[in-house]
């Protein structure tokens, strides 16, 4: 069937149309014995083609590719299937190129000896190119969380009495969200929304914040439009976690008894949820310019009472087990008195 194959009229033009392609092509016998191979083979190779004529095909491929490639190529005889991969293959010289590659009949005939086709696209580059864009996605982030983290110490300077509040909320959501298996780079965007959820707050008077007492109903009506106030701030930022729709809904409760919209269970963002928990947990635990600290056990059970109502079940149950349990404390320790 090869030498049939070989010596076909068709050949000279199916080798010249193979070698006007970018990717790589070869013709192979049944055991893999490579019998053409065009110009980009031979130039992903860095080999000649006479070199490469007479060779397996696995001789090329890196690590346990080859073996792989080796045990299933019979597969390929079958006009049914085919094999494919990705993977290392090495050039003449030791340097190595990622082909992402496929094996099949090349006849619709089956035989002990009919040639496979073997195709292959070297993505080499778009590994490196996307490699690239990944570290520097990773260093955007990074100036992104640090420009967050400095926004959020500009902003609890305001109020000594919380200072540290934003950063113990995200401490907490953080473990929150690690205990109920949050991807990393959506606890990235926790992170950056409990860090600044409070941002809003930059638009209260600081004679507000710090009172030592209690705030009449009108100022706590203007307090509470640091929700909305911290969106308006966040609009036009283009972050890529959906940190704006946080900093709006850490007040909101499932039942729709928040602040500012009133919204309700469906429509509300886990991370959300997550933050409404933790700052309900830190700021009843700490203290504050109108009363003592009143201590976790107060907080839990606050949390608890709202458990399915207001806040969300299986958050209050993660947040309560991280203190009962796997005894978590805040690093970032609390004021006692304004400085």
């Amino acid at each position: 069937m090869m030498d049939a194959f070989r010596q076909s009229e068709q050949m000279p033009a199916l080798w010249a149309a193979f070698d006007v392609i970018g990717d790589v092509v070869m013709i192979l016998a049944s055991d893999g014995t490579i019998r053409y191979a065009n110009k980009a083979a031979q130039e992903s190779l860095l080999i000649d083609s006479s070199e490469l004529v007479g060779r397996q095909l696995w001789h090329f491929m890196a690590g346990a590719q080859g073996k792989s490639m080796r045990d299933n190529l019979p597969l390929a005889g079958d006009p049914r299937e085919q094999i494919h991969g990705t993977g290392e293959w090495v050039s003449k010289y030791g340097t190595e190129r990622t082909l992402h590659w496929k094996i099949r009949l090349l006849s619709a005939e089956d035989g002990s000896d009919s040639p496979l086709l073997f195709t292959g696209t070297d993505i080499t580059d778009l590994d490196r190119a996307r490699a690239e864009f990944q570290r520097s996605q990773e260093a955007t982030n990074e100036a992104l969380v640090q420009t967050v983290r400095a926004l959020a110490r500009t902003i609890e300077s305001r109020d000594p009495y919380t200072a540290g509040h934003q950063s113990r909320v995200a401490e907490l959501s953080l473990a929150i969200g690690r205990e109920m298996g949050l991807a990393q780079d959506r606890l990235t965007g926790l992170e950056m929304g409990a860090m600044i959820h409070d941002i809003g707050k930059i638009h209260i008077p600081a004679e507000i914040l710090t009172r030592p007492g209690r705030i009449s109903s009108q100022e706590y009506e203007l307090l509470k439009t640091h929700t909305s106030a911290g969106a308006t701030i966040l609009r036009d930022v283009p972050l890529p976690w959906p940190v704006m729709d946080m900093v709006r809904q850490h007040h909101e409760r499932l039942d729709g008894s928040g602040y500012p919209l009133g919204m309700k269970e469906p429509d509300l963002l886990l991370e959300s949820k997550i933050i409404a928990v933790a700052d309900v947990a830190e700021a009843i635990t700490g203290h504050r310019p109108y009363r003592a600290a009143l201590g976790i056990e107060t907080a839990l059970k606050v949390l608890n009472e709202g458990r399915g109502s207001g806040f969300d079940d299986d958050v209050v149950g993660v947040c309560v087990m991280l203190f009962r349990q796997h005894d978590f404390e805040w690093t970032t320790a609390f004021a006692e008195t304004a400085k």
